[in-house]
């Protein structure tokens, strides 16, 4: 089975691609502009370039979690995005699989149902050392990108690693 993993934002969008089990490649695509509009064409464009790249045969996609944003924006913005990759679904017959951000994060265990554990920081953190712990890399987060100092953090990638490895375990343990 050969997959793609997205960490869906409308900026920055962490992918890791799983051919027949085993992560073949990881990254970012970022998309700059005003219009999140014009960006999601940007992410969309890509996405068709590793989709086509790597014969991909499913995506792997958090569900927009609506009670967890403030920011109405935001939320309307990543339904849209989600709408994007749906119909991308659509167009190129592919497998799509939704998880609720508590949903993947339970099934690769970062998340361990406290109060503290639901906290940004806290499962941003976790992505990037089970990651690290898992591939041996060097991935890093910052609570706060520091272009100053050159520091990104990687958490976006983890999170699509995470997302990726959740979906290869549960149908691993469907087919036992």
């Amino acid at each position: 089975m050969k997959i793609i993993a997205i960490d869906l934002a409308t900026k920055k969008v962490g992918y890791a691609i799983f051919l027949e089990g085993t992560l073949a490649e990881t990254g970012l695509i970022e998309a700059t502009g005003e219009n999140y509009q014009e960006r999601l064409l940007v992410i969309r464009n890509q996405l068709i370039e590793k989709i086509e790249k790597f014969n991909i045969e499913y995506i792997i996609l958090e569900e927009v979690p609506m009670n967890a944003h403030n920011n109405l924006i935001t939320a309307h913005n990543l339904c849209v995005a989600q709408g994007v990759i749906l119909g991308l679904c659509c167009e190129r017959s592919l497998g799509l699989q939704l998880y609720f951000p508590n949903e993947w994060r339970s099934l690769v265990g970062t998340y361990d149902g406290t109060r503290e554990g639901t906290k940004r920081d806290v499962q941003k953190q976790k992505a990037v050392d089970l990651v690290n712990s898992i591939y041996s890399t060097n991935y890093h987060y910052y609570k706060t990108d520091s272009k100053k100092r050159n520091e990104y953090s990687d958490d976006d990638i983890c999170e699509a690693i995470l997302l990726g490895r959740a979906f290869l375990k549960e149908r691993t343990e469907e087919n036992e």
